[in-house]
């Protein structure tokens, strides 16, 4: 009778610590893939704000390439073409421009893969858009940036460069503190702070 009794209690015991185990493992399971889940958010998180530096670089290398080359009468039609058909291949004489991580001509240093593609295109409002001609002085500055992981972001930065100081293009875009050349200011503005509140219409 009392091993019947100790029979039964030892299945008893086993059959708490088998559902024990199996609850905990899965626990551990679901955990494992929060975790999971949040370290490839995370990592794909990096690698946009990655390939966003790399885009805002080729901006920044653009803009500095257009404004030594505006043409006081034709403006930018060396770099378009009618309606934009076909978009001109990425001007290589901008430095680091469609050159891939670890080719010779990349700017990026270090082991992380960066690289950005800037193409000038002009803009639909342009009364000389279909023949390709520049007559407003305003194009738009795409630049591909690319990072780790296949990650990408475009930006898109229209450019006046028929303002009255043609030798520093009006940008239709800016960061806080910055201006599209590292001067600290935006040319058509002033300079951008925490203090600053204003509107900029890309192209007045």
């Amino acid at each position: 009778m009392m091993r019947r009794l100790r029979n039964r209690q030892s299945g008893s015991v086993m059959l708490v610590a088998m559902t024990t185990l199996t609850g905990l493992l899965a626990i551990a399971t679901v955990t494992l893939v929060k975790v999971k889940r949040g370290i490839n958010a995370s990592s794909q998180s990096r690698f946009q704000s990655v390939a966003l530096f790399a885009a805002e670089s080729g901006v920044s290398a653009g803009m500095d390439h257009l404004r030594n080359n505006v043409d006081p009468t034709d403006y930018y039609k060396a770099f378009i073409n009618p309606d934009n058909n076909p978009i001109n291949p990425p001007p290589i004489d901008i430095p680091g421009n469609a050159v891939a991580h670890g080719d010779v001509g990349n700017l990026f240093v270090g082991t992380t893969p960066m690289s950005y593609e800037v193409t000038v295109l002009n803009n639909p409002d342009d009364p000389g858009f279909s023949t390709g001609d520049d007559t407003d002085g305003v194009v738009i500055l795409r630049s591909i940036g690319r990072g780790p992981g296949n990650s990408m972001v475009v930006l898109e930065v229209e450019v006046d460069g028929g303002n009255d100081n043609t030798s520093r293009p009006c940008p239709g875009y800016a960061q806080k503190g910055m201006a599209e050349d590292g001067a600290g200011r935006n040319d058509c503005l002033g300079v951008i702070n925490s203090a600053t509140t204003t509107t900029f219409t890309p192209g007045s």
